[in-house]
């Protein structure tokens, strides 16, 4: 019989939990679901069945394995030879954890690690306390990436597409096929030979947003050596809006830092700082080491949150006000009126009343009373405010948010301004317009980014890439829709089996380092630069490298010498290898103070949008808390990882408020079964299934991004195989969200 247990009482004072919406509305579906407590199936089990306990299963289920291993005459246990070490190896001691620094890179930055690895395998990550950008912890990204180093599906071989002509019918078709690496040589030294008279012309490459100080080093020598080759940089979520409005405001290669912890007032402006957008890696702890009052009197830092759907960060809010995101510039404006007439800044002044607005926006009676009341409060503070947008906003609400703290004294404060690396590469819808000239005959691409499939539809970049002659992909996953495209597929490195380095948010230089050989000789893209760049024509001497070196640890030892380090290198490298870092290695900061007077002019020209109604309704694209922007779709610890807020696993659905949702007739309290709805933007359909959201703001769907990636053969793996809906389709490059 099935066992009842007996929940204590409810206490009749304090707060009420409820499991789900239709607990709360005590729905007779509710009641015979928490009654049945398990799925459709179990609770049809006869008496006997129900009462065999787990031991007895065990027993029985042992029993049958082992008949079923005796009826197997065919089958025999694998044989293997294993041998012991002819030599002992430095430091290892079987059954013993021995620990690395290295450094996962991520895009605008890194994240700094420390490796457990156990007989040279690591097993296990964690943050890296010596770091200035860490605090010892880890976010479920950088935390899951060690399983990726073990998918069974990552790539393993070269894969060339080979043309097959039909003897009947003469048609033509392409193939793929697993190739050999001297094919591959054979391949990659006629294209370089082309590439080299040709002086790089009709040659690009495509890269993702890395901050690796020899890999931009690298591209110089293949830029020098190939004058007319082309870089363009792409990633599906990047900070790329929030680094051209400070660029503008303070120079090219500025880089801004919030600190967090030295903030008392916080303004969120659809940023979710401690959730999706990754403003910096200690975010959180910075911002909770100002939540604790351990005495009497001690004052907490203050959080305002605008945001459209109930996030990390909406729920640590103090105040919260649900905004659509379209909107967010109109209720960044009411509140830079404000914050201009208290501090009296006339910059700030200008800037709110040059953007030209579609009427009002009020989404609730006192919408204006709350902006106003978070403008006094930040303003009362001087030096000690900070106000932040979400990477997803455009350049223009950056611009204001700016001034904003220019207005502040955030910035030298609450905010530090440092002196990165000038991006100098080219937009992905750059490199589509050049293709589109005929400018552009062999392609490149060394990124995690998967153009064909997370690019919006209006840019038709899976036409754009079959167009190129030549595409090379090099990289970890072979199953993206990028790859397949791809005349040659390269099999890359993971990051914990390749030298490389970064610098993180702050500038620090940091090292990645392998804690393993790569497991089925992949390519590093440090490697393949270095190949691209290599003369071939320089005879070899004495102090030429032994060939075993590996070329990209000889690479970055060769970035650290150009340092300018103090002292004895040798050394200081020694420790660098040991802390995975270089200590006082920071981004400088910039002195000059914030040009503020030309961002009036740049909001000039902001278009803004009408605020979303029921007939005309808001769609915003948000990175997935569980598979980002779908490279860890593979990755079945985080697809089983239920997201913070909405408790999704494995799937994406359309989050609307509840209100919303009754307006189309959704149910609110089936258990059963989900209700669907279809999304259309443009000409472009997708259906979702639905989730009322409390705390979702109402005319407006929120569906995150990283699903729909195919299935079966055009899958991307075993474990993301047909799982959830390709929203990318539904994107625009036009629009400023996600």
């Amino acid at each position: 019989m099935k066992r009842v247990l007996l929940h204590p009482e409810e206490p009749a004072t304090g707060r009420k939990y409820w499991r789900s919406l239709g607990q709360m509305q005590d729905t007779e579906e509710s009641r015979q679901w928490v009654e049945r407590e398990f799925p459709d199936g179990v609770s049809e089990m006869t008496a006997d069945e129900a009462s065999v306990s787990r031991r007895s299963f065990m027993k029985l289920m042992g029993a049958a394995t082992s008949m079923a291993g005796m009826s197997m005459a065919a089958c025999r246990r694998p044989e293997s030879f294993i041998k012991p070490y002819a030599q002992g190896v430095e430091w290892i001691i079987p059954g013993k954890s021995l620990l690395y620094a290295t450094a996962m890179p991520w895009g605008g930055g890194c994240v700094p690690l420390v490796v457990t690895t156990y007989e040279g395998r690591p097993t296990h990550l964690q943050g890296n306390k010596l770091h200035p950008l860490s605090n010892g912890g880890l976010d479920a990204y950088s935390q899951a990436s060690i399983l990726d180093l073990y998918d069974p599906d990552r790539s393993r071989e070269f894969i060339k597409t080979v043309e097959e002509v039909d003897p009947i019918s003469k048609e033509k078709s392409y193939k793929k096929v697993p190739a050999t690496l001297e094919e591959f040589d054979a391949f990659f030294a006629q294209m370089k030979a082309g590439a080299v008279a040709a002086q790089g012309k009709g040659l690009a490459l495509l890269l993702d947003h890395d901050t690796s100080p020899t890999r931009r080093r690298l591209i110089a020598k293949v830029l020098a050596k190939l004058p007319q080759a082309k870089i363009y940089r792409y990633e599906a979520i990047s900070a790329a809006n929030a680094v051209a409005a400070i660029e503008q405001v303070f120079g090219a290669g500025a880089r801004q830092l919030p600190l967090f912890e030295k903030a008392e007032k916080v303004l969120a402006l659809d940023c979710d700082f401690m959730g999706s957008d990754r403003l910096t890696n200690n975010a959180t702890s910075q911002f909770m080491s100002g939540r604790k009052a351990e005495n009497p009197g001690d004052a907490m830092n203050r959080l305002y949150v605008l945001e459209s759907r109930y996030s990390v960060t909406g729920g640590m809010a103090d105040h919260r006000l649900r905004v659509n995101t379209s909107q967010t510039m109109k209720a960044a404006v009411g509140i830079a009126a404000v914050l201009a007439e208290k501090t009296g800044n006339a910059d700030l002044k200008a800037a709110a009343a040059a953007v030209k607005l579609t009427g009002e926006y009020s989404p609730r009676s006192d919408y204006q009373a709350w902006l106003t009341a978070a403008a006094d409060d930040l303003a009362a503070s001087p030096g000690k405010a900070l106000v932040v947008a979400g990477t997803s906003q455009p350049k223009e609400v950056h611009l204001l948010v700016a001034a904003m703290n220019a207005a502040l004294g955030a910035f030298g404060s609450t905010v530090s301004v440092l002196k990165g690396e000038e991006e100098t590469a080219g937009t992905l819808a750059d490199l589509a317009t050049s293709i589109g000239a005929d400018e552009v005959q062999t392609l490149i691409i060394l990124s995690e980014a998967d153009p064909i499939y997370d690019t919006p539809a209006d840019l038709k970049w899976e036409a754009a890439q079959k167009a190129v002659a030549t595409v090379v992909h090099v990289g970890r996953r072979n199953l993206t829709a990028t790859a397949r495209a791809a005349r040659w597929h390269v099999p890359g490195t993971h990051y914990l089996e390749q030298w490389s380095d970064a610098r993180s948010a702050d500038g620090t230089y940091s090292v990645v380092q392998p804690m393993i050989l790569p497991l089925y000789d992949g390519v590093s893209d440090l490697t393949f630069l270095g190949m691209l760049a290599a003369d071939d024509s320089a005879p070899a001497d004495a102090t030429t490298p032994p060939a075993t070196a590996d070329p990209a640890y000889l690479a970055v030892l060769e970035t650290f010498s150009t340092l300018g380090v103090q002292g004895d290198v040798e050394e200081i490298w020694s420790r660098v290898l040991r802390d995975g870092f270089l200590a006082n290695s920071g981004y400088p900061v910039v002195n000059g103070t914030a040009n503020t007077g030309g961002i009036a002019a740049a909001l000039a020209g902001y278009l803004d949008v009408a605020a979303p109604t029921l007939t005309s309704m808001e769609v915003t694209f948000v990175p997935d808390s569980k598979i980002y922007d779908g490279r860890f779709v593979n990755n079945a610890w985080l697809q089983e990882a239920p997201d913070p807020i909405s408790k999704i696993t494995w799937d994406n659905v359309a989050l609307m408020s509840l209100k919303t949702a009754e307006a189309f007739g959704v149910n609110l309290y089936t258990v059963d079964e989900a209700n669907m709805i279809k999304v259309v933007v443009g000409d472009q359909t997708q259906w979702f299934p639905v989730l009322p959201a409390p705390g979702h703001v109402d005319n407006a769907i929120t569906i995150a991004l990283g699903y729909g990636q195919g299935s079966g053969e055009n899958g991307p793996g075993r474990v993301g195989d047909g799982v959830g809906v390709n929203a990318n389709v539904l994107r625009t490059s036009a629009s400023a969200y996600w």
